[in-house]
Protein backbone atom coordinates (compact mmCIF):
# COMPACT_ATOMS: atom_id res chain seq x y z
CA UNK A 1 0.00 0.00 0.00
CA UNK A 2 1.23 3.40 -0.90
CA UNK A 3 2.32 5.46 2.08
CA UNK A 4 0.61 8.46 0.69
CA UNK A 5 -2.75 6.73 1.11
CA UNK A 6 -2.31 6.06 4.92
CA UNK A 7 -4.31 8.21 7.42
CA UNK A 8 -2.42 9.17 10.60
CA UNK A 9 -3.88 7.58 13.72
CA UNK A 10 -6.34 9.68 15.70
CA UNK A 11 -4.95 10.83 19.07
CA UNK A 12 -7.43 9.99 21.91
CA UNK A 13 -7.52 12.37 24.90
CA UNK A 14 -7.35 10.43 28.29
CA UNK A 15 -10.52 11.95 29.73
CA UNK A 16 -10.79 9.37 32.53
CA UNK A 17 -7.24 10.03 33.64
CA UNK A 18 -7.78 13.78 33.63
CA UNK A 19 -11.03 13.41 35.58
CA UNK A 20 -9.43 11.24 38.25
CA UNK A 21 -6.49 13.60 38.57
CA UNK A 22 -8.84 16.57 38.89
CA UNK A 23 -10.86 14.79 41.58
CA UNK A 24 -7.63 14.00 43.45
CA UNK A 25 -6.63 17.67 43.42
CA UNK A 26 -10.11 18.81 44.56
CA UNK A 27 -10.26 16.24 47.36
CA UNK A 28 -6.76 17.17 48.56
CA UNK A 29 -7.69 20.87 48.68
CA UNK A 30 -10.89 20.06 50.55
CA UNK A 31 -9.15 17.86 53.08
CA UNK A 32 -6.54 20.54 53.71
CA UNK A 33 -9.05 23.37 54.05
CA UNK A 34 -11.56 21.47 56.20
CA UNK A 35 -9.74 19.28 58.68
CA UNK A 36 -11.70 16.67 60.54
CA UNK A 37 -13.50 17.67 63.69
CA UNK A 38 -11.28 16.98 66.67
CA UNK A 39 -12.58 15.67 69.96
CA UNK A 40 -12.81 18.18 72.73
CA UNK A 41 -10.74 17.49 75.79
CA UNK A 42 -12.65 16.86 78.98
CA UNK A 43 -11.48 17.23 82.54
CA UNK A 44 -14.43 15.94 84.55
CA UNK A 45 -14.38 16.54 88.26
CA UNK A 46 -16.85 16.31 91.11
CA UNK A 47 -17.53 19.50 93.11
CA UNK A 48 -19.37 18.37 95.52
CA UNK A 49 -21.51 17.30 96.17
CA UNK A 50 -18.89 17.15 97.75
CA UNK A 51 -15.05 17.56 98.14
CA UNK A 52 -13.82 15.97 101.41
CA UNK A 53 -12.53 18.47 103.94
CA UNK A 54 -10.47 18.09 107.02
CA UNK A 55 -9.32 19.94 110.07
CA UNK A 56 -6.22 20.48 112.09
CA UNK A 57 -6.60 20.41 115.82
CA UNK A 58 -3.66 20.89 118.08
CA UNK A 59 -0.36 22.16 116.81
CA UNK A 60 -1.94 23.95 113.87
CA UNK A 61 -1.52 27.72 113.70
CA UNK A 62 -4.36 29.52 115.42
CA UNK A 63 -5.97 26.33 116.67
CA UNK A 64 -5.68 25.81 120.42
CA UNK A 65 -5.34 22.27 121.65
CA UNK A 66 -6.92 20.95 124.81
CA UNK A 67 -4.21 22.17 127.27
CA UNK A 68 -4.34 25.63 125.69
CA UNK A 69 -8.10 25.74 125.96
CA UNK A 70 -8.04 25.13 129.69
CA UNK A 71 -5.04 25.26 131.97
CA UNK A 72 -4.78 22.47 134.48
CA UNK A 73 -7.03 22.89 137.47
CA UNK A 74 -5.17 23.30 140.76
CA UNK A 75 -6.10 20.65 143.24
CA UNK A 76 -6.66 21.58 146.87
CA UNK A 77 -3.45 21.77 148.78
CA UNK A 78 -2.99 21.08 152.45
CA UNK A 79 -3.21 24.81 153.13
CA UNK A 80 -6.70 24.93 151.60
CA UNK A 81 -5.90 26.48 148.18
CA UNK A 82 -9.17 27.45 146.46
CA UNK A 83 -10.22 26.02 143.14
CA UNK A 84 -10.96 29.59 142.04
CA UNK A 85 -7.20 29.98 141.49
CA UNK A 86 -7.50 27.68 138.50
CA UNK A 87 -7.27 29.84 135.38
CA UNK A 88 -9.48 29.06 132.44
CA UNK A 89 -9.67 31.23 129.34
CA UNK A 90 -12.14 30.57 126.57
CA UNK A 91 -10.95 31.30 123.04
CA UNK A 92 -12.85 33.90 121.06
CA UNK A 93 -14.01 31.11 118.81
CA UNK A 94 -13.60 27.39 118.43
CA UNK A 95 -12.26 26.78 114.94
CA UNK A 96 -14.28 24.61 112.63
CA UNK A 97 -12.63 21.98 110.44
CA UNK A 98 -10.48 23.39 107.65
CA UNK A 99 -9.67 21.62 104.38
CA UNK A 100 -6.63 19.45 104.81
CA UNK A 101 -5.21 17.01 102.31
CA UNK A 102 -2.23 14.94 103.30
CA UNK A 103 0.42 13.85 100.86
CA UNK A 104 1.14 10.33 99.67
CA UNK A 105 -0.96 7.74 101.52
CA UNK A 106 0.68 5.29 103.87
CA UNK A 107 2.05 2.53 101.63
CA UNK A 108 0.93 -0.13 104.11
CA UNK A 109 -2.70 0.92 103.70
CA UNK A 110 -4.07 -1.01 100.71
CA UNK A 111 -7.65 0.24 100.86
CA UNK A 112 -9.18 1.74 97.73
CA UNK A 113 -11.71 4.56 97.59
CA UNK A 114 -11.87 5.02 93.83
CA UNK A 115 -13.67 8.03 92.44
CA UNK A 116 -14.43 7.68 88.72
CA UNK A 117 -15.16 10.39 86.20
CA UNK A 118 -16.54 9.50 82.79
CA UNK A 119 -16.33 11.62 79.65
CA UNK A 120 -17.42 10.77 76.13
CA UNK A 121 -17.97 12.45 72.78
CA UNK A 122 -20.43 11.04 70.28
CA UNK A 123 -20.68 12.12 66.64
CA UNK A 124 -24.01 11.85 64.87
CA UNK A 125 -26.15 13.32 62.10
CA UNK A 126 -29.12 13.76 64.51
CA UNK A 127 -27.90 15.56 67.63
CA UNK A 128 -31.32 16.20 69.19
CA UNK A 129 -32.41 12.55 69.02
CA UNK A 130 -29.14 11.16 70.35
CA UNK A 131 -29.04 13.67 73.22
CA UNK A 132 -32.51 12.57 74.24
CA UNK A 133 -31.47 8.91 74.13
CA UNK A 134 -28.44 9.64 76.32
CA UNK A 135 -30.68 11.38 78.88
CA UNK A 136 -33.11 8.47 78.89
CA UNK A 137 -30.28 5.97 79.38
CA UNK A 138 -28.90 7.92 82.35
CA UNK A 139 -32.28 7.98 84.06
CA UNK A 140 -32.75 4.29 83.30
CA UNK A 141 -29.77 3.49 85.52
CA UNK A 142 -31.08 5.55 88.46
CA UNK A 143 -28.82 8.41 87.47
CA UNK A 144 -29.27 12.08 88.26
CA UNK A 145 -29.15 14.52 85.35
CA UNK A 146 -27.47 17.75 86.45
CA UNK A 147 -27.44 19.68 83.18
CA UNK A 148 -28.68 19.28 79.62
CA UNK A 149 -28.04 21.42 76.57
CA UNK A 150 -29.25 20.54 73.09
CA UNK A 151 -29.19 22.17 69.66
CA UNK A 152 -29.07 20.89 66.08
CA UNK A 153 -25.28 21.07 66.09
CA UNK A 154 -24.28 20.29 69.66
CA UNK A 155 -25.67 18.59 72.77
CA UNK A 156 -24.36 17.86 76.25
CA UNK A 157 -25.56 15.83 79.25
CA UNK A 158 -23.91 16.10 82.68
CA UNK A 159 -24.94 13.43 85.15
CA UNK A 160 -24.17 11.30 88.19
CA UNK A 161 -24.94 7.58 88.42
CA UNK A 162 -24.38 4.94 91.12
CA UNK A 163 -20.94 3.36 90.85
CA UNK A 164 -22.53 -0.08 91.20
CA UNK A 165 -24.36 0.43 87.89
CA UNK A 166 -21.57 2.15 85.97
CA UNK A 167 -20.32 -0.89 84.05
CA UNK A 168 -23.81 -1.81 82.80
CA UNK A 169 -24.50 1.83 81.95
CA UNK A 170 -21.27 2.09 79.98
CA UNK A 171 -22.00 -1.10 78.04
CA UNK A 172 -25.33 0.33 76.89
CA UNK A 173 -24.39 3.97 76.31
CA UNK A 174 -21.42 3.07 74.13
CA UNK A 175 -23.60 1.09 71.76
CA UNK A 176 -25.64 4.16 70.77
CA UNK A 177 -23.07 4.99 68.08
CA UNK A 178 -20.43 3.04 66.23
CA UNK A 179 -16.83 2.85 67.48
CA UNK A 180 -15.68 5.30 64.82
CA UNK A 181 -18.09 7.92 66.16
CA UNK A 182 -17.22 7.51 69.85
CA UNK A 183 -14.35 8.79 71.97
CA UNK A 184 -14.23 7.87 75.68
CA UNK A 185 -12.15 9.33 78.50
CA UNK A 186 -12.26 7.73 81.98
CA UNK A 187 -10.40 9.06 85.01
CA UNK A 188 -10.09 7.19 88.32
CA UNK A 189 -8.51 8.49 91.51
CA UNK A 190 -8.03 6.74 94.83
CA UNK A 191 -9.20 9.10 97.60
CA UNK A 192 -7.28 7.14 100.21
CA UNK A 193 -5.16 10.15 101.18
CA UNK A 194 -8.29 12.20 101.92
CA UNK A 195 -9.77 9.27 103.84
CA UNK A 196 -6.63 8.89 105.93
CA UNK A 197 -6.58 12.63 106.56
CA UNK A 198 -10.18 12.64 107.79
CA UNK A 199 -9.52 9.64 110.02
CA UNK A 200 -6.47 11.35 111.50
CA UNK A 201 -8.41 14.55 112.09
CA UNK A 202 -11.25 12.64 113.72
CA UNK A 203 -8.77 11.03 116.07
CA UNK A 204 -7.32 14.44 116.99
CA UNK A 205 -10.77 15.91 117.66
CA UNK A 206 -11.73 12.90 119.79
CA UNK A 207 -8.50 13.24 121.77
CA UNK A 208 -9.10 16.96 122.29
CA UNK A 209 -12.69 16.29 123.37
CA UNK A 210 -11.54 13.62 125.82
CA UNK A 211 -9.02 16.07 127.31
CA UNK A 212 -11.71 18.71 127.73
CA UNK A 213 -14.07 16.27 129.43
CA UNK A 214 -11.25 15.08 131.68
CA UNK A 215 -10.43 18.66 132.63
CA UNK A 216 -14.10 19.30 133.34
CA UNK A 217 -14.20 16.34 135.69
CA UNK A 218 -11.08 17.66 137.46
CA UNK A 219 -12.65 21.10 137.76
CA UNK A 220 -15.82 19.66 139.31
CA UNK A 221 -13.79 17.52 141.72
CA UNK A 222 -11.57 20.46 142.72
CA UNK A 223 -14.62 22.65 143.31
CA UNK A 224 -16.29 20.06 145.49
CA UNK A 225 -13.14 19.51 147.49
CA UNK A 226 -12.48 23.22 147.96
CA UNK A 227 -16.10 23.90 148.87
CA UNK A 228 -16.09 21.05 151.36
CA UNK A 229 -12.92 22.41 152.95
CA UNK A 230 -14.30 25.96 153.20
CA UNK A 231 -17.65 24.78 154.57
CA UNK A 232 -15.83 22.65 157.16
CA UNK A 233 -13.78 25.68 158.23
CA UNK A 234 -16.95 27.78 158.39
CA UNK A 235 -18.76 25.16 160.45
CA UNK A 236 -15.91 25.10 162.97
CA UNK A 237 -15.92 28.90 163.26
CA UNK A 238 -19.70 29.09 163.61
CA UNK A 239 -19.70 26.29 166.20
CA UNK A 240 -17.12 28.13 168.26
CA UNK A 241 -19.03 31.41 167.94
CA UNK A 242 -22.21 29.71 169.15
CA UNK A 243 -20.40 28.15 172.07
CA UNK A 244 -18.85 31.47 173.16
CA UNK A 245 -22.13 33.33 172.81
CA UNK A 246 -23.88 30.77 175.05
CA UNK A 247 -21.32 30.87 177.86
CA UNK A 248 -22.72 31.70 181.36
CA UNK A 249 -22.03 35.03 183.05
CA UNK A 250 -18.37 35.64 183.78
CA UNK A 251 -15.92 38.14 185.13
CA UNK A 252 -14.87 41.28 183.34
CA UNK A 253 -11.45 40.03 182.36
CA UNK A 254 -12.81 36.74 181.06
CA UNK A 255 -15.59 38.55 179.22
CA UNK A 256 -13.05 40.79 177.47
CA UNK A 257 -11.15 37.72 176.30
CA UNK A 258 -14.31 36.13 174.98
CA UNK A 259 -15.31 39.34 173.21
CA UNK A 260 -11.90 39.58 171.56
CA UNK A 261 -12.15 35.99 170.45
CA UNK A 262 -15.66 36.51 169.07
CA UNK A 263 -14.41 39.48 167.05
CA UNK A 264 -11.68 37.36 165.47
CA UNK A 265 -14.10 34.50 164.76
CA UNK A 266 -16.69 36.80 163.13
CA UNK A 267 -13.95 38.22 160.88
CA UNK A 268 -12.97 34.67 159.89
CA UNK A 269 -16.66 33.85 159.34
CA UNK A 270 -17.06 36.83 157.01
CA UNK A 271 -13.85 35.94 155.14
CA UNK A 272 -14.95 32.34 154.68
CA UNK A 273 -18.36 33.38 153.36
CA UNK A 274 -16.65 35.69 150.87
CA UNK A 275 -14.31 32.91 149.76
CA UNK A 276 -17.24 30.52 149.31
CA UNK A 277 -19.14 33.08 147.22
CA UNK A 278 -16.05 33.75 145.07
CA UNK A 279 -15.46 30.04 144.69
CA UNK A 280 -19.01 29.45 143.46
CA UNK A 281 -18.82 32.40 141.08
CA UNK A 282 -15.45 31.33 139.70
CA UNK A 283 -16.61 27.73 139.37
CA UNK A 284 -19.72 28.73 137.44
CA UNK A 285 -17.67 30.81 134.96
CA UNK A 286 -15.09 28.08 134.45
CA UNK A 287 -17.74 25.37 134.10
CA UNK A 288 -19.69 27.40 131.54
CA UNK A 289 -16.47 28.00 129.61
CA UNK A 290 -15.40 24.38 129.44
CA UNK A 291 -18.97 23.27 128.64
CA UNK A 292 -18.98 25.68 125.67
CA UNK A 293 -15.65 24.29 124.50
CA UNK A 294 -16.96 20.74 124.79
CA UNK A 295 -20.04 21.72 122.81
CA UNK A 296 -17.95 23.19 119.99
CA UNK A 297 -15.62 20.20 120.02
CA UNK A 298 -18.60 17.87 119.62
CA UNK A 299 -19.84 19.99 116.72
CA UNK A 300 -16.40 19.67 115.13
CA UNK A 301 -16.50 15.92 115.61
CA UNK A 302 -19.91 15.79 113.94
CA UNK A 303 -18.50 17.88 111.07
CA UNK A 304 -15.57 15.50 110.57
CA UNK A 305 -17.90 12.50 110.60
CA UNK A 306 -20.08 14.24 108.03
CA UNK A 307 -17.03 14.82 105.83
CA UNK A 308 -16.18 11.15 106.09
CA UNK A 309 -19.70 10.20 105.01
CA UNK A 310 -19.54 12.72 102.17
CA UNK A 311 -16.35 11.08 100.91
CA UNK A 312 -17.97 7.65 100.98
CA UNK A 313 -21.03 9.01 99.17
CA UNK A 314 -18.77 10.66 96.60
CA UNK A 315 -16.94 7.41 95.94
CA UNK A 316 -20.27 5.61 95.57
CA UNK A 317 -21.11 7.66 92.46
CA UNK A 318 -19.61 8.28 89.03
CA UNK A 319 -19.70 11.80 87.60
CA UNK A 320 -19.98 12.04 83.85
CA UNK A 321 -20.40 14.30 80.85
CA UNK A 322 -21.38 13.16 77.37
CA UNK A 323 -21.21 15.60 74.47
CA UNK A 324 -23.04 14.98 71.23
CA UNK A 325 -21.56 16.62 68.13
CA UNK A 326 -23.05 16.93 64.66
CA UNK A 327 -20.89 15.43 61.91
CA UNK A 328 -21.03 16.22 58.21
CA UNK A 329 -21.02 13.67 55.42
CA UNK A 330 -17.50 14.74 54.44
CA UNK A 331 -16.33 14.21 58.01
CA UNK A 332 -17.88 10.74 58.00
CA UNK A 333 -15.92 9.91 54.87
CA UNK A 334 -12.76 11.19 56.45
CA UNK A 335 -13.36 9.10 59.56
CA UNK A 336 -13.19 5.98 57.44
CA UNK A 337 -10.53 7.37 55.08
CA UNK A 338 -8.35 9.60 57.24
CA UNK A 339 -5.69 12.03 56.03
CA UNK A 340 -4.87 11.92 52.31
CA UNK A 341 -6.27 8.44 51.75
CA UNK A 342 -8.89 9.56 49.21
CA UNK A 343 -6.60 11.86 47.19
CA UNK A 344 -3.94 9.15 47.13
CA UNK A 345 -6.43 6.54 45.98
CA UNK A 346 -7.66 8.82 43.18
CA UNK A 347 -4.09 9.49 42.08
CA UNK A 348 -3.49 5.73 42.02
CA UNK A 349 -6.56 5.23 39.82
CA UNK A 350 -5.47 8.10 37.57
CA UNK A 351 -2.05 6.45 37.13
CA UNK A 352 -3.67 3.12 36.23
CA UNK A 353 -5.94 4.89 33.78
CA UNK A 354 -2.98 6.64 32.17
CA UNK A 355 -1.02 3.40 31.81
CA UNK A 356 -4.03 1.61 30.38
CA UNK A 357 -4.64 4.43 27.91
CA UNK A 358 -0.97 4.67 26.89
CA UNK A 359 -0.21 0.96 26.42
CA UNK A 360 -3.54 -0.36 25.21
CA UNK A 361 -3.35 -2.01 21.71
CA UNK A 362 -4.11 0.33 18.85
CA UNK A 363 -5.22 -0.80 15.39
CA UNK A 364 -4.03 1.24 12.43
CA UNK A 365 -6.82 2.63 10.38
CA UNK A 366 -6.11 1.87 6.81
CA UNK A 367 -7.89 3.15 3.79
Amino acid sequence: MDSGNQTPPHKHIPWLTLALALLAVISYIYMSAYPRVMMQNYAVSSSEAVIPKGIQVGGAPGVPDAPAMMESVDMMQSGGTSAQNAVMRAPDYYPYPKPYYPGTPDITDTREFLKKDYGAEMKTRDVLELTKRVETTVRGYDGRVDQISSSPKYGSVSFVIPASKFDAFRDEIETLVGPKFLTVNIHSENLLSQKQGIEGQQKQVETSLADLESNRAKLVAAHKSTLAFLNSELDDVETEITALENMPPMGTEQWMQVSARLQVLRAEQSSLNTRIANENSSYKYQLDTVDAQIKYAKQNLDSVKEQDQNLLDNVATVSGNISVVWISAADIVQLFFPGNTIPGFLIFLAALSFLWHHFRPRKAIQH
